[in-house]
Parts: C-alpha cells; sequence; structure tokens
C-alpha cells in the first residue's frame, strides 16, 4: 500500500493531484476531461521495480506498473496505462489515453494510436502501427499494421470487425 487515498471525482480539492486508475481508454478520456474540468493536476505513477530509459519520454498521468521495461527514446503520451511486465522497446510511441495490458511486448519503432487497447500478452513486431481506437486481443500476435478503429485478434491477428461501441469490457 503505497499510502495514497482513493476518491471519487466529486471529492476534490482544485490543484490536487490524481491518477486514473482505469482499464477502458475512452473511460480514461472522458475522466480526464473531468479533471481538467475542476481544476485537478493529471499526476504521474511510477514503480520503483520499473525501468525507464533515461531518454524516454513520459507525459502527465500515465501509469507505469512493476516489471514495464521502457526502452531509450519511447514516447509515452498523457494518461496512458502500462501494465505489469510490459515491455516497450525503442522509438515506441504510445499515444493518449492508450492502455497496455500485462505482458504486451511492442517491438521497436512500433506506434499505437490514441484510445487503442492491448490485451494481455499481445505482441507486436517491430516498426507495426496500431491505429487509434483499436484493440488487439488478449495474445495476439501482429506481425502488419492494424487500422483505426477495429477489433483485432490471433496469430497473426487479423481484423475481426469494428470497433463501433469502443469498450474492451462488455
Amino acid at each position: 500500500m503505497l499510502g495514497f487515498p482513493v476518491v471519487a471525482v466529486g471529492d476534490h480539492v482544485p490543484g490536487a493531484k490524481v491518477t486514473i486508475a482505469v482499464g477502458e481508454p475512452f473511460a480514461r478520456k472522458a475522466l480526464l476531461e473531468k479533471v481538467a474540468g475542476l481544476g485537478l493536476v493529471l499526476q504521474s505513477i511510477f514503480s520503483p521495480d520499473a525501468f525507464i530509459s533515461e531518454y524516454a519520454e513520459i507525459a502527465d498521468g500515465v501509469i507505469v506498473a512493476p516489471h514495464v521495461s521502457i526502452q531509450a527514446t519511447a514516447k509515452i503520451g498523457r494518461n496512458v496505462a502500462v501494465n505489469t511486465a510490459s515491455i516497450l522497446g525503442h522509438d515506441v510511441v504510445v499515444e493518449e489515453n492508450c492502455v497496455v495490458s500485462s505482458m504486451v511486448n511492442l517491438g521497436g519503432g512500433t506506434r499505437v494510436g490514441m484510445l487503442s487497447y492491448l490485451g494481455m500478452g499481445a505482441l507486436v513486431k517491430e516498426r507495426v502501427q496500431i491505429g487509434h481506437s483499436s484493440i488487439v486481443g488478449m495474445g495476439s500476435v501482429v506481425h502488419i499494421d492494424i487500422p483505426d478503429e477495429v477489433i483485432a485478434l490471433g496469430n497473426p491477428a487479423r481484423v475481426v470487425r469494428r470497433n463501433e461501441d469502443k469498450k474492451v469490457f462488455k
């Protein structure tokens, strides 16, 4: 226990520091907008067990869980959650409001578009692009670019349908 209080957004003091701990990209975005409107300050949290290269760029409101590795010149956007034991290779870009589940491996130069969700254990080949608002399913192996607003599953990952409702969990 780190000793940080868990509060509802309505229980605020302007200027207080908050971190959004929600695993749905569109819910993270909605809460971010609410937090900004209330005058709260978005705070990043880094596990002491994580490795973050001194050459990585991490924006505000990012959560980095234990045993995560973020390599040189990676860029992690605002309000991103990077969960336990994930590896983000060199030159990776993860745009704002994304969720990187546990044990995800992003090869060097990978780009993940805003509001995307990468399921637990997903593997993404180097220099592949994941479109915005897309979901890559648990255990999927991504060899080619994934378009915007789709759900991709399998090995190799294939688009199965449009991401119409923008929810990961039903």
